[in-house]
């Protein structure tokens, strides 16, 4: 049946329901002058963070200026199905938030985080108001949703697949390394349409992409880079760029490149490495890995920012839930914090919030409970206030201003 009707089915079964239960249900029929749309707006004090849930399928809203919780609502296009919403990136000026759909199922294999590259149904980008998170479109993209970016002013937006089954498998059954590589997927956020699909490497996941189209990708199950100029039409791969020791890839990898960070000048790329537990610096200019620029992480590195002058880099770890704060032109170690359970288990990513100069980190959490976004101070790395979010947090996406 076409996704299209499939849809319909359910909305329509989903109606009988609830008219025979006699209970209320969200998005069961269209808004029109019968069925109103009673969806209140999303306000509070700016800046807000919007904040993918994984686990609970779901986004939260929290005024990082009060550390208040505003809002957490479910998202998805299936009301019973988990789709494990996995990254995402708020647009005001489109008046929308695009989040990643990974649709992945546990795959039981090991690593930090095998069961995000485990087997999985189709993934989506599904886009919704800004304002009150109204569903307002949605495109079918490829397996294993890793990383979701716009490119910088432009309506397009670009998905990676960290689809470690598809490598595995192939790897493991001696087939040709063309088959073991996913693609990325480029989108207008507009028309919610496909404009472009590109096969570049091996569970390719965290990916920045400079003012002028150079997209950066971390090619996990490859130990590369991949370098893809998606200003061409169509995108191009320019090269790959291994991290380290040059090798044919391996299961499980020797590296592990899983996370990107752009300098605020676009010239350099922090590489967080889960497998080597490290940061590495890739300069886009060189197409190279700058030799010496290794920081040995306490933990698997997740992803970075940056200060506003570029000069510091903050690094989450897991496995020793940790920050570290680094001089970003010598990896030297400025001030780092290890962090109690009851503050931050696994942190996934950080964001620099200039409007309250705090930095704001997702932590994962258990996967079973709510996890917790903590504001920090960026000079001390002192825990300034914690608030909890859904489960299995994930991914972040300010909004400096509410004009709604």
């Amino acid at each position: 049946m076409p996704s299209g009707l499939r849809r319909n089915a359910r909305a329509l079964a989903l109606a009988g329901l609830c008219a025979t239960a006699m209970v209320g249900c969200e998005e069961s029929a269209p808004a029109t002058s019968t069925w109103p749309e009673n969806r209140a707006p999303i306000r509070g004090d700016g800046p807000l963070a919007y904040i993918s849930d994984n686990g609970s399928d779901t986004v939260s809203v929290v005024s990082l200026r009060t550390m208040t919780r505003l809002a957490r609502v479910p998202v998805g296009l299936d009301v019973v199905q988990r789709e494990a919403p996995h990254h995402l990136v708020a647009a005001p000026d489109l008046g929308a938030l695009f989040v990643g759909l990974s649709n992945v199922l546990p795959s039981g294999l090991a690593g930090i985080h095998a069961d995000h590259g485990g087997v999985g149904l189709p993934s989506y980008v599904e886009r919704r108001r800004l304002g009150d998170l109204a569903p307002d479109g949605w495109v079918r993209v490829e397996t294993n949703l890793g990383e979701l970016i716009r490119v910088p002013g432009t309506t397009r937006f670009v998905s990676t697949h960290f689809d470690l089954s598809r490598a595995i498998d192939a790897l493991r059954e001696g087939r040709p390394l063309e088959e073991a590589r996913a693609a990325i997927v480029v989108i207008d956020g507009l028309t919610m349409t496909r404009l472009a699909v590109l096969t570049v490497c091996v569970a390719p996941h965290g990916a920045v992409v400079t003012n002028d189209g150079l997209l950066a990708v971390a090619c996990y199950g490859e130990d590369a880079i991949a370098l893809v100029d998606v200003a061409a039409d169509p995108p191009t791969l320019r090269a790959r760029v291994p991290v380290g020791v040059a090798a044919e890839p391996t299961v499980p990898p020797r590296y592990g490149p899983y996370a990107m960070s752009l300098t605020p000048d676009g010239t350099r790329v922090f590489v967080g490495l889960t497998d080597e537990r490290a940061f590495r610096v890739l300069d886009l200019g060189r197409a190279a890995m700058l030799p010496g620029m290794v920081m040995d992480a306490p933990g698997a590195a997740f992803f970075g920012t940056f200060s506003p002058d570029g000069m510091t880099f903050y690094g989450p770890t897991q496995q020793t839930d940790a920050l570290v704060a680094l001089d970003a032109a010598t990896l030297a170690v400025r001030a780092s914090v290890t962090f109690d359970p009851a503050v931050c288990i696994a942190p996934h990513v950080v964001a620099h919030v200039p409007a309250i100069d705090a930095l704001a980190l997702v932590c994962e959490g258990d996967h079973e409970t709510p996890g917790t976004l903590v504001t920090l101070d960026p000079d001390t790395l002192e825990v300034r206030d914690v608030v909890e979010v859904g489960v299995y947090p994930d991914g972040i996406s300010l909004v400096d201003e509410v004009d709604w």
